[in-house]
C-alpha cells in the first residue's frame, strides 16, 4: 500500500491512485433530544424522543469531509413553571432541519465528526393552563421559528453493514 512500481513503458492513470468519494448516503435516526440547561428542560422542550433522516455525502476521503442535510420531528410533554409557584402541563412539537459540514476522523468502526452547522426550528407549545388552577376557557397555544448556526459534534459505531449507533452534540445561538 502507498507504492506504485513501473516498468520501462509502463503508464498508469493517476486517477486510479486517488481514493474516490463514497457513495451518498440516507439514513433513518431515532434518538432524544433535550436541552442543557434545567429551565430549557422544564419550560421551553422537554426530554424527547425524536424521529428523522438524515442524507449525507461525503465528496472526498481525505481530509474526510461529510456533506449532510437532515429533518427530525419530536413530541413531548412537561410542565411549564411560573414565578407565582403555579404550574402547567405542556405538550410541544418540534421540527429541526439542518445543513453541516463535518470533518471525520475514523479509527476501525468509530467515526468521530466535528464541523459548523446551520438549520431551522419550529416549536409549537400548547400549555393546559386550567390545570394549574387559573380560571382559564381553554388551553394557551403558542408557535416560533428561528434560525441557529454552531457547531456539530458526533461519532458513530458501525455495528454491521448497514447498520450504526451514533450521538451527536448540537451546540448554537
Amino acid at each position: 500500500a502507498g507504492e506504485v512500481s513501473l516498468a520501462a513503458g509502463e503508464r498508469v492513470d493517476v486517477v486510479s491512485l486517488v481514493p474516490r468519494a463514497t457513495p451518498p448516503t440516507v439514513a433513518l435516526r431515532v434518538g432524544a433530544i433535550s436541552a442543557l440547561s434545567g429551565p430549557g428542560r422544564s419550560d421551553l422542550v422537554p426530554a424527547a424522543p425524536t424521529f428523522g433522516i438524515e442524507a449525507a455525502y461525503a465528496p472526498t476521503r481525505w481530509p474526510r469531509l461529510r456533506l449532510l442535510v437532515g429533518a427530525d420531528v419530536a413530541f413531548g410533554r412537561g410542565r411549564a413553571s411560573a414565578p407565582e409557584g403555579l404550574s402547567a402541563p405542556y405538550s410541544a412539537q418540534l421540527v429541526f432541519a439542518l445543513a453541516a459540514a463535518e470533518y471525520q476522523v475514523a479509527l476501525g468502526g468509530l467515526r468521530v465528526g466535528l464541523g459548523p452547522q446551520a438549520g431551522g426550528l419550529w416549536l409549537h407549545r400548547s400549555v393546559n393552563v386550567a390545570a394549574s388552577g387559573l380560571a382559564a376557557p381553554e388551553p394557551f397555544s403558542d408557535s416560533g421559528f428561528g434560525l441557529l448556526a454552531g457547531a456539530r459534534l458526533g461519532g458513530s459505531w458501525t455495528i454491521g453493514k448497514r447498520l450504526a449507533l451514533g450521538a451527536v452534540v448540537d451546540a448554537g445561538a
